[in-house]
């Protein structure tokens, strides 16, 4: 749903997957064989860069909360955004909530609810 809304914000699909190639999908050479492949719109690429660009200049408060296992981020990545906020002089600051849930987007309903709390305290 993110990335449909950001083609569409965009005017086009800002990233493509042409040279990637995929693995873990058990037979590697026909799933790379069969995966469509996309081009990224330059327009729609260029729009992302200028409006969507990780400054860390925050524009309101920002909470950020991770799962706990989450294949997706890296643990050295969680830190990027909040350090890029302080080097923007971001106030306030994001607020990092402790780790939660396993895996991607393995939030429950009710710690959803908590993080969207702490956006107002």
């Amino acid at each position: 749903l993110v990335l449909h809304e950001l083609a569409t914000r965009s005017g086009g699909m800002p990233v493509g997957n042409l040279g990637v190639v995929y693995s873990g999908f058990g037979d590697d050479a026909a799933f790379n064989a069969g995966v469509q492949r996309i081009d990224p719109v330059p327009a729609a690429q260029a729009h992302v860069r200028d409006t969507l660009a990780m400054t860390g200049a925050l524009k309101r408060p920002l909470v950020i909360q991770f799962n706990h296992n989450d294949p997706t981020i890296v643990p050295h990545m969680q830190t990027v955004y909040p350090q890029l906020a302080v080097r923007a002089g971001a106030r306030p600051l994001p607020r990092v909530l402790p780790p939660v849930g396993e895996g991607h987007c393995g939030f429950s309903g009710a710690q959803v609810v908590d993080a969207l709390k702490a956006v107002q305290r």
